[in-house]
């Protein structure tokens, strides 16, 4: 039975999210820097004001992992999120648990009187488009460009 508990990852969770971490960014190929990532990790959990990150589990078992960051927008009015990452480990998908990390999204944006989830897809992931677009993310017809400094 799916009942997922959502616990907010502190510095003694960063190898197990790393490690789902490295997994998640396998699906597409993306680079993976375990150090790098790792400082990155204990520098965003170190601070609060950058977003959250939560342990998904369900009896006992580490299921996945959900991490918001934070922003502000006066398009939308104030307090966005960006639904950064939503991994959910093979042996708990589809099994609706990506739909109940969304409502537990759903619940700490209205709680937090967050104004827009912003999120981003690969356009080759149907299932999670599916299940976006099921849950109410819509596309502006916007595409997304990104520069990266190192």
């Amino acid at each position: 039975m799916i009942n997922p508990n959502f616990i907010p990852a502190t510095a003694h969770d960063i190898p197990e999210i790393l490690a789902m971490m490295q997994d998640f960014y396998a699906i597409d190929g993306y680079e993976f820097d375990k150090v790098k990532m790792g400082v990155s990790l204990g520098v965003f959990l170190a601070d609060v004001r950058l977003g959250r990150l939560w342990l998904i589990t369900n009896e006992g078992q580490t299921a996945g992992y959900v991490c918001l960051t934070a922003g502000f927008s006066f398009e939308y009015g104030g307090h966005i999120v960006i639904l950064d990452e939503l991994f959910i480990t093979d042996s708990f998908r589809n099994k609706g648990l990506g739909k109940l990390s969304l409502t537990f999204v759903d619940d700490y944006a209205v709680k937090n009187q967050i104004r827009a989830v912003h999120m981003e897809v690969e356009g080759h992931n149907e299932h999670a488009l599916s299940l976006y677009t099921s849950r109410g993310f819509k596309t502006k017809g916007r595409k997304l460009y990104t520069k990266y400094y190192e």
